[in-house]
């Protein structure tokens, strides 16, 4: 009904002949992408910093630093870039650091320590750095100016859709995984309480999940719910880096085709 009703106006909420053109899809789907593999990460990382590597609240938003600072940087190195390079390079080279920084992130949550993991994440905020003004940019530059209103809601439709949906993905990819590294390692007496310790293991409060024990087995069960943890986690992360990569490819090459030549509506004729 809304595809139907859409056709009919002559100024609709949504230009569905833009579909048409492969180089909004790209432009929608390179939004898409970097919500969904880079920017939900900043949500994510630092879950590992207080279950993987035993952080504090404040130390974990500290430890976040360097994934911030490149983020902070990287605009301002596109913007020079921006002028030298097309913007189909521009929105891959973005995706493709985003992609590698949550594989090496990957590597580096087995590896432990801080600094390894501290470096990926540098490789991750780089990249989001580079997309964070031109995914918006190239969606609106697909239509005209007298339709930045719908350009910029279907922007921020793609961003918060792609959010909410990798949350609930990797969520679901972290428990189950981590639930089932735990069942294999724990000891049979307590496989009834695995779920319940996995579950707020994921949620980032270890101290709940071992209350669930008696304070005999807390300091068996803890090292081990702590890697079943990293290892759930090193799955949500090879999952978004190989997304981000699959995104480098596709956004690149739907985004080498020539913006859309959209008709601009006058509101005198109409």
């Amino acid at each position: 009904v809304f595809v139907l009703a859409e056709r009919l106006q002559q100024r609709p909420m949504v230009d569905l002949q833009l579909f048409k053109h492969p180089r909004f899809i790209g432009a929608l789907l390179g939004m898409f992408a970097y919500a969904g593999c880079a920017q939900v990460m900043m949500t994510l990382l630092p879950f590992y910093l207080q279950n993987g590597l035993g952080f504090s609240a404040i130390a974990s938003g500290l430890g976040m630093l360097p994934f911030a600072l490149t983020m902070l940087i990287c605009p301002r190195i596109g913007a020079r870039l921006a002028s030298r390079f097309a913007p189909a390079t521009m929105m891959a080279t973005g995706l493709a650091l985003v992609g590698c920084g949550n594989l090496l992130s990957a590597w580096a949550v087995n590896v432990g320590g801080y600094l390894p993991f501290a470096l990926a994440i540098a490789v991750t905020g780089a990249g989001a750095g580079l997309l964070n003004g031109d995914t918006q940019k190239n969606i609106m530059a697909c239509v005209p100016r007298d339709r930045a209103g719908m350009a910029s809601g279907m922007s921020t439709t793609m961003r918060f859709s792609a959010i909410m949906l990798a949350i609930g993905v990797y969520g679901a990819l972290l428990s189950s995984h981590s639930e089932q590294l735990l069942h294999t390692s724990i000891g049979s007496q307590w496989q009834e309480q695995v779920a319940g310790i996995a579950s707020r293991v994921v949620a980032g409060d270890m101290p709940a999940a071992v209350a669930l024990l008696p304070e005999t087995a807390r300091g068996m069960v803890q090292p081990l719910a702590r890697q079943a943890f990293v290892g759930g986690f090193s799955v949500v992360l090879w999952v978004a880096g190989l997304l981000g990569l699959l995104g480098a490819l596709v956004v690149g090459l739907l985004m080498r085709h020539p913006i859309p030549a959209v008709p601009q509506v006058s509101l005198l004729t109409r």
